[in-house]
């Protein structure tokens, strides 16, 4: 018959929890993950904060903006499990601003009014299924928006209105055309947006497209799959908890012998 003293029932114990314990949940994409093409380029930070997934969407290009189709208007991406997500919040980014806008800075920097949120784009649009744009693209927007006040008309979403432009777009009232020279608000460097519904489980975000201008396809610039961080591996946990069961074993018996 197997016995165990006191203390190693208590080893036993603990290597039993370290190897129940699952890892702690977390989204796999932590970023930035950038990517750019020709005068196009952009990052989405996705991270975990609770229950929330929060996306920080920049245009990261060094180019100015010179016609709608190289606003930043949206990003696009799957996510695994496929979590009921509702949108929370739309606010500038600090350091971000709002150009153009006859009404001035948006209180509180909240622009959620004038982005729209979907999670079950048609496969036929060529798009992933969850989606956050400032443009129709009809028809795939044009109801489910972001908390805030409505800041420009015609009511959103809709053109290029709130779209995003470099930070380093240092002349934009004279280079471009009239679209995004001053008859539009836009937003000059970043948004960050927060989405309720993640479980306490492992996501993992893949397959991530940006888009720009005001129409489906008009220009994109997909995401490659970005590469997951590896969670903590049960093999390594397993052997962790046993040195210190051991180190634990071997001070007490150093106290015996004293």
């Amino acid at each position: 018959m197997l016995r165990f003293s006191k203390f190693g029932s208590l080893a036993c114990a603990i290597l039993f929890l370290c190897l129940a314990s699952p890892a702690n949940a977390a989204i796999t994409v932590v970023g930035p993950d950038s990517q750019a093409s020709g005068n196009l380029a952009a990052s989405a930070v996705f991270t975990q904060v609770g229950n929330d997934l929060c996306i920080v969407l920049t245009n990261t290009s060094t180019v100015d903006a010179a016609d709608p189709s190289e606003v930043l208007t949206g990003v696009f991406f799957n996510i695994s499990g496929s979590p009921g997500l509702t949108p929370l919040s739309a606010v500038l980014t600090t350091g971000s601003t709002v150009l153009f806008d006859a009404d001035g800075q948006p209180a509180g920097g909240v622009v959620g009014a004038e982005w729209g949120f979907r999670s079950d784009v048609p496969a036929s649009s060529g798009l992933p299924t969850h989606g956050i744009s400032s443009a129709g693209l009809s028809p795939l927007f044009g109801g489910t928006l972001f908390p805030g006040a409505q800041l420009d008309d015609p009511d959103a979403v809709n053109g290029v209105n709130y779209g995003i432009i470099p930070l380093d777009d240092l002349n934009p009232l004279t280079n471009g055309n009239n679209a995004v020279t001053g008859n539009n608000p836009l937003v000059r460097n970043s948004v960050t947006f927060k989405l309720s519904g993640l479980g306490d489980i492992t996501y993992t975000i893949s397959d991530i497209v940006f888009t720009y201008g005001t129409a489906l396809g008009e220009q994109q610039l997909p995401e490659p799959t970005p590469t997951p961080e590896p969670a903590p591996e049960p093999t390594s946990l397993a052997i962790w908890c046993l040195g210190m069961v051991a180190a634990g074993f071997g001070a007490r018996r150093m106290r015996k012998q004293k």
